[in-house]
């Protein structure tokens, strides 16, 4: 866990388990503290919190292309989360670098997690158990995000949008499997190495017992927070950082398995008020039935946000453009079925405006925030739609 800002703190007896109930600032989780010296932990902390999501979102209705829109009210997410740390101190006292991360102050310990998806039905979104050796060499084996993007790894918590960019869709989400991972100080470089069953969250066999495999490397020369944000703060160093992951999948049964192997180039950078981020993602997509047309997905996009200046970290100009074709046939020409086909082509362009309440009141900015967005979105393969979208998307972490 990163580092946090004094706050008063109120003491709550519960038992022999547990030696002190401590409150942090607003919006952040309950923190539950128990540093008794037999426990043979140096720091044991276990945060209970979650976030919420609600918005408002137009998107005009198009009878002509078939399309319905929707207008209305949404809780595009409602997370409840726990989360505890357990670990050994080296050199006796906790030791936090320039970007807030207090990993190389450990020794070894474990991390457990477990968070659920209530919206639209309860569901498991991570759950796992984490083994920490040393900062470069950790263990992680549970269901947790695939890493096969930095816009992925970022916790729904600071997105720079409401929603990721387009090309994550296209990517493995949440898996269950095995990981090696690690990082050096200042996360001037990462590493993932992982394998997971490759059938999607919330599955528990491996109907084709082919596996999914991940990997990932990221490099900041002058150092870095990791993939913790799309939006850093105005006062953090400058920094910048290049990655690249792959990801090879079979799923489907036999005679009509789908083999896909991906390719993933990130780029992110910081500077004052400004963080930049651009992704470029290709899949090639081989069907074991020869009769069934193989195809490539392809995607980039690039985002910016920028704190405006003198007005502290409260307001940011958010933009994104984005390009993406999920399907583009190889061995032959298919006609889309019409212009909601989810085939064809699309380039995509946002913007608006973040206000984001922040310090004094919350530790970060992002954990109450107000977006107002809207996109517009051009199809481009000549089956156009109206399917521009205005969005009012608020976010409370607690």
């Amino acid at each position: 866990m990163g580092p946090r800002a004094p706050w008063p703190r109120r003491v709550l007896v519960l038992g022999p388990t547990l030696a002190l109930l401590a409150l942090r600032r607003p919006a952040q989780a309950l923190e539950l503290l128990d540093a008794r010296p037999e426990a043979g932990f140096d720091q044991v902390a276990v945060d209970v919190g979650g976030f919420v999501q609600p918005r408002a979102l137009r998107i005009p209705e198009d009878p002509v292309a078939g399309a319905t829109g929707e207008v209305g009210f949404q809780v595009a997410r409602a997370r409840l989360e726990i989360d505890a740390t357990l670990t050994t101190l080296r050199g006796g006292a906790p030791q936090v670098d320039r970007w807030g991360d207090a990993a190389y102050g450990r020794g070894w310990g474990i991390h457990p997690k477990m968070s659920t998806e209530l919206v639209p039905e309860a569901l498991l979104a991570d759950v796992f158990l984490d083994l920490w050796l040393r900062p470069w060499l950790q263990l992680r084996a549970g269901q947790f995000k695939a890493p096969v993007s930095r816009t992925w790894l970022v916790s729904d918590r600071q997105t720079l949008f409401p929603e990721r960019a387009a090309l994550q869709r296209l990517e493995p989400g949440r898996e269950m499997g095995a990981m090696l991972f690690g990082f050096l100080p200042e996360h001037r470089l990462e590493w993932a190495l992982a394998s997971f069953n490759g059938e999607g969250a919330n599955r528990l066999g491996n109907v084709n017992r082919k596996m999914l495999w991940v990997g990932r490397i990221s490099v900041s020369p002058l150092g870095g927070p990791g993939a913790d944000s799309e939006l850093l703060p105005s006062a953090m160093d400058a920094t910048f950082s290049l990655g690249y992951a792959a990801h090879l999948n079979v799923v489907g049964p036999e005679g009509q398995e789908l083999g896909t192997l991906g390719h993933n180039a990130e780029l992110m950078g910081h500077w004052r008020g400004l963080t930049l981020q651009a992704e470029w993602l290709h899949q090639f997509n081989d069907w074991q039935d020869p009769s069934i047309a193989d195809f490539t997905a392809r995607s980039a996009y690039i985002q910016a946000g920028y704190f405006i200046p003198k007005l502290g970290d409260h307001l940011a100009l958010l933009a994104r453009f984005e390009d993406m074709d999920a399907f583009a046939p190889i061995t032959a020409t298919l006609p889309l079925s019409g212009p909601t086909d989810p085939s064809q082509g699309q380039r995509i362009w946002e913007g608006g405006l973040g206000l984001y309440a922040g310090q004094p009141w919350f530790q970060s900015a992002h954990d109450l925030r107000l977006q107002l967005v809207f996109g517009h979105i051009q199809e481009r393969e000549g089956q156009p739609v109206a399917n521009d979208r205005v969005a009012l998307a608020g976010h409370f972490t607690f």
